[in-house]
């Protein structure tokens, strides 16, 4: 049983470096849109670090934040 599992993952390794290109085509509205994705999560990043900036800031620096003390004031 172990050796036919062995020889078929030899099988299918042998198969996928064996094969030379593929000479695929990547059309240009494919390049657009990985261009569009890569776009999107750098503007989706620098939108999540802005609004988070303050709250970031605050847990490095130590200090509380604008939201936590104006909570302790309403409980008291």
């Amino acid at each position: 049983m172990l050796m036919s599992k062995f020889s078929i993952f030899v099988l299918i390794l042998s198969f996928f470096t064996i094969l030379d290109s593929a000479l695929a085509y990547i059309d240009p509205g494919t390049g657009s849109m990985i261009l569009q994705i890569v776009v999107a999560v750098f503007i989706g990043a620098i939108f999540t670090i802005k609004s988070f900036w303050y709250k970031i800031t605050s847990f490095f620096s130590g200090k509380k934040t604008k939201n936590s003390s104006s909570e302790n004031e309403v409980e008291k």
